[in-house]
């Protein structure tokens, strides 16, 4: 399901880390009631040793291509405009994109007549935190690997080389400088993290319109067509509960009745 959501992405000239990302937000959400408590677990379990085995692996591969990067002068020249243009690239867009998000809680607070303290506005620390927590990874190196040799032959040879080099050296200097500084950054600004917070704490901040609307779509679409019918599938879940219970203490009963007897 998804290489089929990434290929029908890429078929369209769409971003398939994208449509892979979202669908499994989807599927996080719309799978859970079609498996088990045992299944969940093992699931669970297993897109988690997945997800650290192909993490590891990208980082393997910038190793390898690190030590395969050429060492022209220019290269290191052209990666530090990178990295200058990265980071004021990076901050026109939060700083855009944080007074918009900012304007249209403030916008929906005042028209609910709420409180400031619950509009949840972005500071500027908070808009610092997302400045610094920007990483350059992987995929910026395949994309650079997967550029053809016309590049070679319109602007120079030696440029796809140069482009590769200067990706690996922005990858490996955001990661040792802004990867490892991460946790000392929060601490710094203050920010809470690792808090449990209940699972509606953001969308209990929504619109009515925006809850009414996602929720209908939740409830005529996407679930009769994901999981089925709701008061069934609850009813099955519980049902299904309800037997492992009754299996567990079946187990636990005949253990008993063995121990006894020996």
């Amino acid at each position: 399901c998804a290489y089929m959501m990434y290929g029908l992405a890429e078929t369209f000239h769409a971003s398939g880390i994208i449509a892979t990302l979202f669908g499994s937000m989807v599927m996080g959400i719309y799978t859970k009631p079609h498996l088990s408590n045992h299944g969940l677990l093992l699931a669970t379990f297993f897109v988690k040793g997945m997800a650290t085995l192909a993490d590891t692996f990208t980082f393997l591969i910038v190793g390898i291509g690190a030590i395969a990067a050429s060492v022209e002068p220019r290269a290191f020249h052209f990666s530090l405009w990178i990295m200058i243009f990265c980071l004021a690239g990076r901050a026109a867009c939060i700083v855009v994109c944080g007074a918009m998000t900012n304007g249209i809680k403030i916008c929906v607070g005042k028209s609910r007549k709420t409180e400031a303290s619950e509009w949840l506005l972005l500071s500027w620390k908070h808009l610092l935190m997302m400045w610094h927590a920007g990483l350059r990874g992987a995929i910026a190196l395949v994309l650079c690997w997967e550029l053809g040799d016309w590049v070679d032959e319109i602007e120079g040879v030696g440029t796809k080389e140069m482009l590769v080099t200067s990706t690996l050296v922005v990858i490996c200097a955001f990661l040792i400088i802004f990867g490892g500084t991460t946790q000392l950054m929060l601490s710094c600004l203050s920010i809470r993290t690792g808090e449990d917070v209940p699972d509606d704490y953001l969308s209990r901040h929504m619109p009515k319109c925006s809850k009414a609307c996602a929720g209908s779509v939740d409830k005529k679409c996407l679930w009769p067509c994901l999981v089925g019918n709701k008061e069934a599938s609850l009813t099955e879940v519980t049902r299904h509960a309800i037997h492992e219970l009754l299996h567990e203490v079946g187990l636990d009963h005949r253990s008993q009745a063995v121990y006894r007897r020996t």
